[in-house]
């Protein structure tokens, strides 16, 4: 399935964006007030106030809509990279990171169902699934842009980005296990705290990849990586 093929023929861009939007709002709703599965494409037709037939022209299953907001939210992170300040690789991953846990706790109902079908979804829209290939290589190149701009950024950036956008999607698996409770005043967040904690580790592995010692492990490593996030089911 190609995610990004769900668009209508015959209609002014400005329009086809405009129904888009609005669908992929109502759908946010749902997901925050009924989960993954407490609705269907009926009960969006008549959040988005539309006919089904319409909804259905532009999402053919409800794991394409769901493939699509994934694709917005890692737009919206991507954009990000650019912006970010200068620095090594592990302060920008750092950085980078804790701007996705930020929209994750801005709208933590609607990422947790999105979570869900992630995780559990028999409809093509697992995180590792072959449809959500094209989400995976968007990842793995923004992770690579954040390498190769950085200080330290190491002759082998594609493999390092590759790996820190697999360690990124573990940071996020563990958000997802988390309480839904807000934190004590006061309270340091674990998980920034692990993120922060990470930032001289990568740096630091980063500081051997090039060399005669780094070079074969981050070679298997990223090897295993491959293996993971390109492999299809």
């Amino acid at each position: 399935m190609n995610i990004f093929i769900f668009m209508p023929r015959g209609l002014s861009t400005e329009k086809t964006e405009r129904t888009r939007a609005r669908i992929l709002a109502a759908a946010e709703t749902l997901l925050a007030t009924q989960g993954y599965g407490g609705w269907t494409m009926q009960d969006l037709a008549r959040r988005a106030e539309c006919a089904v037939g319409l909804v259905y022209r532009y999402f053919p299953t409800r794991g394409a809509l769901v493939l699509m907001l994934y694709v917005d939210f890692a737009t919206a992170i991507e954009r990000r990279v650019d912006a970010l300040a200068c620095g090594t690789v592990g302060a920008r991953f750092g950085e980078l990171v804790g701007l996705k846990l930020a929209e994750l706790d801005r709208r933590p109902r609607v990422f947790r169902a999105l979570a869900h079908a992630a995780l559990a979804s028999d409809e093509g829209t697992g995180v590792l699934s072959n449809e959500a290939r094209a989400v995976r290589v968007a990842g793995v190149q923004t992770f690579t842009r954040l390498v190769s701009a950085s200080e330290n950024a190491p002759a082998a950036a594609a493999a390092v980005g590759r790996i820190l956008y697999g360690l990124h999607l573990l940071v996020v698996l563990l958000w997802t296990q988390r309480p839904v409770r807000p934190r004590s005043h006061g309270c340091e967040d674990p998980l920034r705290a692990l993120v922060i904690g990470l930032v001289p580790l990568i740096d630091l592995a980063v500081a051997t990849v090039d060399t005669p010692f780094g070079a074969p492990t981050l070679q298997r490593v990223d090897a295993l990586a491959r293996a993971i996030l390109e492999a299809s089911p």
